[in-house]
């Protein structure tokens, strides 16, 4: 499998002026030498001489066509490339998947017409759903916005995470119910700026872009800069994945949860400061509290508060008088620490 990236260079230079590195890419090399030196730590050792890519499923390149091509079409004509592709997408959506973990997939366990003896199950909870997404997945030239789109429309995921009646676990493979998740780093993040509109202008090193959304950003150390450490810490604290010495986690800890309640950037967003969306109510003199307070709900946790939470939230206004603003402050780090902020129902 190596050897059909065996005549593929990866040619580096680097601008001094920026200390960026540069990079093209060509297929001029001499072929996959298993006993050549290698740049990674591992050493080689295997018999000198060229090696001829051979697919893992025993096919071989056709003749004169260049390796990198045929490799991925090799790669996507392969059933189980579809499979993986759309079961992914699918744990993305439902924060579980078909296959679960997801990059477990067993290849002697999938097929309901011929299951494996016992003691062993079939791996997926749908076979027959996954069958159908991964066909969808190849009859439309592999396209992530058809497939996202046709799940996105799907009843299932148009679910609410509240159940009516009484839950039982054994409802769960069926989807009775959306499963609430928490946001991921950049998505917390970013939901932050953008309930507060108080945005941080990160650039992008090497370049004179400047961005405002997690989402944007080239790489996580764009974050690493002297005056973006808070924000590295931050993200990386909500389990931000960086190839490099971190996988990406979406597990819950303590220390999140002081990051939301006392870090110099989420202080720094619940200010009224000018161009906020908090300073913009507070000048509109024709809203009243009440309709203030609404409008918070809405803009953090995208719904209306319950008349308990209204009569709450008049409390938390009129409790903190130090600045005609401190209460209405109050209330949007309140907002911002609830659970149901940092998760999607």
């Amino acid at each position: 499998m190596a050897a059909f990236f065996g005549e593929t260079r990866v040619l580096r230079r680097t601008e001094r002026s920026t200390a960026q590195d540069e990079y093209s890419i060509d297929d001029s090399g001499p072929g996959y030498d298993p006993s050549a030196e290698s740049v990674v730590r591992v050493a080689r050792r295997g018999k000198p001489g060229r090696v001829e890519p051979v697919f893992v499923t025993g096919e071989r390149p056709q003749p004169g066509r260049p390796l990198r091509e045929e490799y991925a079409r090799m790669l996507t004509s392969h059933p189980q490339f579809a499979r993986t592709a759309v079961n992914l997408l699918w744990s993305e959506m439902f924060g579980v998947g078909i296959v679960d973990p997801p990059l477990e997939f067993d290849l002697d366990r999938l097929d309901p017409a011929d299951p494996p003896s016992e003691p062993w199950a079939l791996q997926p909870t749908h076979p027959e759903l996954l069958e159908e997404l991964a066909q969808y997945f190849r009859d439309h030239d592999h396209s992530f916005k058809s497939i996202l789109r046709l799940i996105a429309r799907s009843s299932a995921y148009q679910l609410s995470s509240s159940f009516p009646g009484e839950w039982d676990a054994a409802y769960a493979p069926y989807y009775a119910r959306r499963f609430a998740r928490r946001l991921k780093a950049e998505e917390v993040y970013d939901s932050i700026v953008g309930a507060t509109n108080l945005f941080v202008e990160i650039p992008i090193p090497g370049t004179d872009r400047r961005v405002r959304h997690a989402h944007d950003v080239y790489a996580p150390d764009d974050f690493r800069g002297n005056d973006l450490k808070e924000l590295h810490f931050f993200l990386e604290a909500f389990g931000q994945t960086n190839r490099e010495y971190s996988e990406r986690s979406n597990e819950g800890e303590i220390t999140q949860a002081v990051l939301l309640m006392n870090s110099p950037f989420v202080l720094g967003r619940v200010k009224a400061a000018e161009g906020s969306y908090l300073a913009g109510l507070l000048a509109d003199e024709d809203l009243d509290d009440d309709t203030r307070i609404t409008r918070l709900y809405q803009r953090f946790l995208i719904r209306n508060p319950t008349e308990a939470e209204l009569a709450g939230a008049r409390s938390v206004v009129a409790g903190n008088m130090a600045t005609p603003s401190a209460g209405w402050e109050d209330l949007q780090w309140l907002l911002l620490n609830t659970v149901e902020f940092v998760h999607n129902y």
